[in-house]
């Protein structure tokens, strides 16, 4: 899978790391979270302390744009744009 923006590409596959290809610059390794936040978790804690998620509803709004875009770009064979969120 490439994705595709407006600072470069970064491509994941199963069997390699991740790269950042930015637009102008050297190919860089890209690096994951390696924890997520538990769901439960975060919620008693953002209550508790009064504070919001550390992953908003905009966050996932977002992550669910490019998935959806990732899917239709598969099915209709052309590029999708991914606006960003306002």
């Amino acid at each position: 899978l490439t994705l595709f923006g407006s600072e470069g590409n970064i491509h994941l596959d199963t069997h390699t790391a991740p790269v950042f290809r930015p637009t102008s610059g050297e190919p860089r390794p890209l690096e994951l979270p390696s924890d997520v936040p538990d769901p439960y978790s975060e919620f008693v804690r953002a209550v508790a302390s009064g504070t919001g998620p550390s992953v908003t509803g905009t966050d996932g709004r977002a992550a669910l744009a490019i998935i959806d875009a990732a899917y239709r770009s598969a099915r209709e064979g052309r590029t999708i744009t991914v606006e960003p969120a306002p």
